[in-house]
């Protein structure tokens, strides 16, 4: 499973994870499952991963049997 990625951002993500008590991720089903050259935290690490109808159905389930609740938004 890959996770997040930006440079900018990293250390800002990663102290915002830190503190969380659950973490949601946002993207749209392009962004699934694809390597980054930058990465923050890996897709296990979050609770939630929020997506669109885009999304590989194979990714959704393997997100899905990693424990990671998925939520399809339309």
């Amino acid at each position: 499973i890959t996770g997040l990625s930006g440079i900018p951002e990293c250390g800002v993500k990663n102290a915002m994870r830190s503190i969380a008590t659950k973490t949601y991720i946002l993207a749209d089903g392009s962004k699934l499952m694809r390597n980054a050259m930058i990465h923050v935290c890996g897709l296990e690490t979050s609770d939630t991963v929020i997506t669109d109808k885009k999304a590989c159905p194979e990714h959704i389930e393997r997100l899905r049997e990693e424990g990671i609740e998925v939520i399809i938004a339309s």
